[in-house]
């Protein structure tokens, strides 16, 4: 497995190969679904599309790939944040396999390392 932007990148590349082939639309995969070329859910290619959350979840990746790599770390705390930037840390976190769980506020993320945590 690999970072989200490497994930990306392939995306990117097998989307101009089918330019011309088929209907881009009816490729993606919908919410919910996973795409069989990135590992990655529509929701995750959707938010790396818009621009305004991009740059969110590629801080979120680089910030999870350090954290996975980090043997002295188990915890990974994220400030209190809005629903939709909460549900953008579950759907990685779910990608890198880690274990995600709302703080008692109900407002921040919490994340662990798991057996199958991965890159």
């Amino acid at each position: 497995m690999s970072s989200l932007i490497h994930k990306t990148q392939v995306a990117d590349a097998s989307d101009e190969t089918l330019l011309g082939q088929v209907n881009l639309q009816s490729t993606q995969p919908q919410i919910g679904e996973i795409d069989v070329n990135t590992g990655l859910d529509g929701f995750l290619l959707a938010a790396l599309k818009n621009p305004k959350d991009r740059l969110f979840l590629l801080k979120l990746d680089r910030d999870m790939e350090r954290f996975v790599k980090d043997k002295s770390r188990t915890r990974l705390e994220f400030p209190p944040m809005n629903s939709y930037q909460r549900l953008i840390i579950h759907r990685v976190a779910a990608y890198f396999k880690l274990s995600h769980v709302v703080d008692t506020s109900g407002k921040a993320v919490v994340l662990y390392k798991s057996a199958e945590t991965q890159m």
